[in-house]
């Protein structure tokens, strides 16, 4: 279960050390190293738990190894042996961090107690780290009760940063003050419990981060997402919008009405949370206005804006429920209802009136035409815009 580490010039001081009965402390693995840069390349390569090493020994002594594996940043612990009773030695090993320093010769049983005082600390780490894990996967499963117990309270009592970080460390949030967090804003008008969504919001945005939700105003709650391992990036924000679209389509599905989902872009948490937060607000309750003279008018109006600006590729039903992050299925029939028209039907007007105005306005090729309109192939453009006008694009030109 556990690796030791035995360090020491002398061969018959490592044969001793390594005859103890370590396997009593679950101790599985020793290792033996005669110098600092043999005891380093073992570090380096294995996990070891627990170092014990002379303090004297030709070249680097036993304070520079643990002076190099604190630079390193190792986990492993490190007991100091010294024949030499100098206060010095001992000064030294705690500043090294050593945690234990004991004198040539010591027993065998005062040695497996030093070790196993250590094993004891290690055993107790591992289980404050378990214990960690599991409240942590526990709390992401309640964003909404994080979010009232906290977010309110230091919204609401304008709390200082000191408090919020005994807070977070008191609950064991994966947050600090320099996190990495974006605001989302949901609103959709049958949004009565922020409990609702909360299982959509944990499917969908816990693979990009931790979600804290909060729920102050009717149909409308705001989220913490605090970004987990990840530097700010554009990948990160194009990641999150994808991630928006499938949290808009579960919503969909769950509340068969078109919910408002926005953004900020990422921000550091101290001190720009409580501003941020306004500011995705401010941006749901304008959208929330837009959709007052008629959110299915103000969708329809946004799909044609899509087909104008991808006139020139291939603007599709997919494409444009994308950009306007809602399900395919919700724009088609909306748009069916706002419109009176498919919208496939729509795209292939559009296309065919951009192509009169070219024909009648321009002298470009008929080849060029269709590259314009986004066809490959100019022969399938000419037989599709007979098919509409009952002429061919020449004939067209020339009446």
């Amino acid at each position: 279960m556990y690796t030791l580490l035995l360090v020491d010039d002398e061969e018959a001081t490592l044969l001793g050390l390594s005859a103890i009965n370590w396997t009593d402390l679950g101790i599985t693995t020793i290792m033996l190293a005669s110098s600092v840069s043999e005891a380093l390349d073992l570090l380096d390569s294995n996990t070891v738990h627990v170092v014990i090493t002379d303090i004297r020994m030709p070249g680097q002594s036993g304070i520079d190894l643990l002076i190099e594996m604190n630079k390193r940043q190792y986990s492993t612990r490190g007991i100091l042996l010294s024949g030499h009773a100098e206060f010095d030695y001992a000064k030294q090993a705690i500043r090294v961090h050593a945690v234990d320093y004991l004198l040539k010769p010591c027993s065998d049983e005062e040695l497996m107690n030093a070790v196993e005082g250590v094993l004891k600390d290690l055993k107790e780490e591992e289980r404050a780290y378990e214990e960690r894990q599991s409240m942590l996967s526990e709390l992401s499963k309640k964003p909404i009760f994080i979010g009232e117990i906290l977010l309110r309270n230091w919204k609401v009592n304008n709390t200082e940063v000191k408090h919020i970080q005994r807070q977070i460390d008191e609950y064991q949030l994966p947050l600090k003050i320099d996190s990495q967090c974006y605001w989302v804003g949901v609103y959709n008008e049958q949004l009565k419990e922020g409990t609702l969504i909360e299982h959509e919001v944990q499917s969908e945005l816990s693979s990009i981060g931790f979600p804290i939700m909060l729920m102050e105003e009717a149909c409308t709650v705001t989220i913490l997402l605090i970004v987990q391992n990840h530097e700010p990036s554009n990948n990160n924000k194009e990641f999150l919008n994808h991630q928006i679209i499938k949290l808009k389509q579960r919503l969909f599905m769950k509340f068969k009405t078109t919910t408002v989902v926005d953004t900020t872009d990422c921000f550091t948490f101290w001190p720009n949370v409580m501003e941020r937060l306004n500011e995705v607000k401010q941006s749901i309750e304008k959208a929330k206005q837009v959709g007052n003279k008629s959110s299915s008018e103000t969708l329809v109006e946004r799909a044609k804006q899509y087909v104008r600006l991808n006139l020139h590729s291939y603007p599709t039903l997919q494409g444009a429920a994308d950009q306007l992050q809602v399900h395919s299925a919700y724009l088609s029939k909306i748009y069916k209802e706002v419109s009176g028209e498919n919208f496939s039907d729509y795209t292939h007007r559009l296309k065919m009136e951009h192509a009169v105005y070219l024909l009648v306005h321009t002298n470009q090729r008929i080849i060029k035409i269709a590259e314009c309109l986004g066809y490959s192939d100019s022969s399938y453009f000419i037989k599709v815009f007979k098919k509409y006008f009952k002429k061919t694009p020449q004939e067209f030109r020339n009446r």
